[in-house]
């Protein structure tokens, strides 16, 4: 290590390297500066486990963070969080900051080590390996330690970012280098202030910004030259409003197709297995059946979607039986015959007041590339259907396969009375009104991802556990039998790239939530959602809580649904707070 350190440290620059001692002591590997000189401390677990290449990663890295001059971060994050321990956003900021910094000395160890980009990550994943295996107590604040990714999704993060960015050049002058310290320690300080009035004030991370124009048409045309990471100014709260299924007195839900929310927080909930309209009131103490199958008014039989229309109001659309029922205080006020609308779902009520619908059905052995889907609007009053637009709706599958699991598809919401449409190899959203005139484009930069073993890896293993819960008493080796089936479509797909996200879906305040895409999520629980707001704006991520498919979002709440390790259903309502 000590002939690798004066190497590396002059690719970076580094005037001076900083001595490397090894230690017995259960660490990470570290930069340590507390005053005096700078030291680089590699506990000797890593050295006995690591070959001479990976060791030369871990030793860029840490030189990187001593080229960036990190430590002196350190000091700042250690003032900021002592006189503001009690503040969140301060332990916020630190938590954003240390990711910062890991991915550009990632960038900055490819270059100075020499070692090709996915040789820097395999190595990065040896570490990490390493550190999963032997419990490591937490490091001095003063110190610039190896992030230990417990978290996954920041593991993926770091990974992408060396496999996707172009090293970089360390030879950089030290004003640079004086300008990132002063950069970073002003945001410190930044996050920390306290405008007039006690109302905390701190400079959120910005996209960059957007170009907007306006087209001969007349359409607004939104468009992001670049990403940022960014959160979304608000969350799901840590704690359901309420929770219902798995109570005493509870209703038993069997399988949640559809549900939506009332203006008070109340929900309206179709069970597809029961057959049942379940009525929850706001506090999600109690329930009442509205309707079921065969038997009163309702008389519906396959519920697609659930819509409000004020607090005491709701739309019921029976794909089966081609109706919409509307609900008042309970009863039934209307039903509307829509089996002319065959083969399109009710998708939202326009602004105009028709019913919004788009292709429902598919079939395969297509030809063309594309197989298009139509948009309609449907007159209630008079029964009138109107194809307003045509759309790409299912790509075609790979060569020798029946069908593509990972194909890209075009999805058709409804938010605050508009049709979005997305395509999910494309990164772009469009929006037209109920006559189909296009209103808004937004674009952005984004590059698929291509379906590899790695991914099929944690696919299978969710498969194995759904596999042995639907078939009880079947033997490892008809479950292992199974599995492969589920996985053979993935497996012709191997290479080809997979969407940017799933399907859209729209909320009462015009905003379109995007899906992260992860294989076999139609099955799932959704990780993250990337939200743009009905005006365009990049509003940014938001973590769902784990196991959560969003059902219907209004007011500030997220109705949805959970899924327990028996596969049983629940019905929970979130609130969506500030951060």
């Amino acid at each position: 290590m000590q002939r690798l350190a004066p190497e590396i440290g002059d690719t970076l620059g580094l005037s001076r390297v900083p001595p490397v001692y090894t230690t017995g002591a259960r660490l990470r590997p570290l930069v340590w500066w507390a005053g005096g000189s700078v030291r680089i401390l590699i506990p000797s677990m890593f050295v006995a486990a690591l070959d001479e290449t990976e060791l030369r990663a871990v030793l860029a890295h840490e030189l990187a963070h001593v080229r960036r001059r990190d430590y002196l971060v350190r000091v700042v994050e250690l003032f900021a969080c002592s006189a503001y321990w009690w503040n969140p956003v301060v332990w916020w900021a630190k938590r954003k900051m240390r990711a910062a910094e890991e991915s550009s000395c990632d960038i900055l160890a490819v270059s100075a080590s020499r070692l090709p980009r996915d040789r820097y990550a395999e190595s990065l994943l040896r570490v990490v390996e390493i550190m999963s295996a032997v419990p490591i107590p937490r490091a001095p604040a003063l110190a610039s330690t190896a992030d230990s990714c417990r978290d996954s999704r920041q593991l993926e993060k770091r990974l992408r970012t060396v496999l996707a960015t172009a090293p970089v050049s360390p030879m950089t002058g030290r004003l640079r280098v004086a300008g990132a310290a002063t950069l970073a320690c002003g945001l410190s300080l930044g996050l920390v202030y306290c405008a007039p009035g006690g109302r905390l004030a701190f400079a959120q991370p910005q996209l960059p910004t957007p170009v907007m124009s306006e087209d001969s048409a007349g359409i607004r045309i939104v468009e992001y030259a670049g990403m940022t990471e960014l959160e979304a100014p608000f969350r799901f709260a840590e704690e359901p409003r309420y929770r219902h299924g798995a109570g005493p007195g509870d209703y038993r839900f069997r399988y949640i197709h559809a549900g939506t929310l009332l203006a008070d927080g109340s929900a309206v909930v179709a069970d597809a297995h029961n057959i049942e309209l379940v009525l929850l009131s706001q506090d999600g103490t109690t329930h009442d059946v509205l309707d079921r199958q065969a038997e009163g008014p309702g008389d519906y039989n396959s519920v697609s979607a659930v819509f409000a229309l004020g607090q005491d109001s709701i739309m019921v659309a029976d794909r089966n039986l081609g109706r919409v029922t509307l609900f008042v205080g309970g009863s039934v006020a209307r039903k509307v015959d829509i089996r002319r609308a065959k083969g399109l779902g009710v998708r939202g009520i326009g602004s105009s007041g028709h019913l919004l619908l788009s292709t429902g059905v598919f079939s395969w052995g297509f030809e063309g590339e594309w197989l298009a889907g139509h948009m309609a609007r449907f007159d209630m009053d008079t029964g009138t259907l109107d194809t307003i637009a045509s759309y790409d709706h299912l790509s075609r599958a790979t060569a020798g396969a029946a069908w593509n699991p990972i194909g890209a598809d075009g999805q058709v919401t409804v938010a605050n009375g508009q049709f979005v449409y997305t395509r999910s190899d494309r990164p772009a959203i469009t929006w037209r009104q109920p006559d189909g005139t296009v209103t808004q484009i937004v674009r952005w930069q984004a590059e698929p991802a291509p379906l590899t073993e790695e991914v099929l890896e944690g696919l299978e293993a969710i498969y194995r556990v759904g596999n042995r819960r639907a078939n009880p008493g079947a033997s490892e080796a008809d479950i292992e039998r199974i599995t492969a089936s589920d996985l053979a479509p993935y497996r012709t797909a191997l290479g080809y790239p997979m969407p940017l996200f799933n399907d859209p879906i729209g909320d009462a305040e015009g905003r379109v939530w995007l899906p992260a895409y992860r294989p076999g999520s139609w099955r799932f629980d959704v990780p993250d959602y990337t939200v743009i707001s009905a005006d365009g704006e990049w509003l940014g991520t938001v973590e769902a809580p784990p196991g959560l498919r969003i059902l219907d979002m209004a007011g500030g709440l997220v109705l949805g649904l959970l899924r327990d390790d028996t596969d049983a259903h629940s019905v929970v309502v979130y609130e969506l707070i500030e951060r």
